[in-house]
């Protein structure tokens, strides 16, 4: 336990201890405090220091009101890695480092960087079928779904996905994530710069 943990009344009286003939060890044991708390206050005495507290002893905070905010402020969007806020405030003149940040984020928030869900990239018109689709046969039995062939292609990929381990977002609650659409059958090219969006789903219906 370091001196601004205890009052000033406890150093006087671990001072007095001292003087009185008590050994520094003995004082510890008795006040319950670090050898070395005791082996300072003393130094301090000797020297003809105030045991008081000092005023604006230690280290600035770099946690500051500012510093807060703009950290508060990336909770719940995308691309806001520790080290990009990091730059960020480093920017605005304030020298935080990304483990500043994070430690803030976890320990301080109590935020966690969630991976963004996936959900299919959809036009209103492929939203539109797929609801027909379902409403057309929400009541179809099973011997009507054995005359489904169900078939799928493979078409060349066009738009790479993005890494899910660094598009991650800060947020306190998962269900606040907003979420990274992906397309399920993405482009596919011919060869020659050609190239034509395949549907998500085909199927082929069989003369019973």
């Amino acid at each position: 336990m370091n001196v601004k943990n205890s009052s000033e009344t406890l150093r006087n009286r671990a001072v007095g201890m001292i003087i009185g003939g008590m050994v520094q060890k003995d004082v510890a044991k008795t006040l319950e405090k670090p050898l070395r708390t005791i082996q300072r206050w003393w130094a301090r005495n000797r020297r003809g220091q105030d045991l008081g507290h000092k005023v604006g002893a230690g280290r600035p905070k770099t946690i500051t009101r500012e510093v807060k905010i703009v950290i508060s402020k990336s909770l719940g969007k995308i691309c806001q890695s520790t080290r990009k806020i990091a730059i960020k405030l480093k920017r605005k003149g304030y020298g935080i480092s990304k483990s500043t940040v994070h430690r803030y984020l976890k320990e301080t928030i109590g935020a966690t960087a969630y991976k963004r869900p996936k959900i299919p990239k959809l036009t209103e018109k492929q939203r539109e079928n797929r609801l027909n689709f379902c409403i057309e046969r929400e009541n179809w039995n099973l011997d009507e779904w054995k005359r489904v062939l169900w078939s799928d292609e493979s078409p060349y990929e066009l738009f790479h996905p993005s890494s899910a381990q660094n598009d991650r977002v800060w947020s306190t609650d998962s269900s606040k994530v907003p979420p990274r659409e992906v397309i399920k059958k993405p482009a596919k090219s011919d060869g020659l710069g050609h190239y034509e969006l395949s549907w998500p789903l085909r199927i082929t219906f069989r003369s019973s």
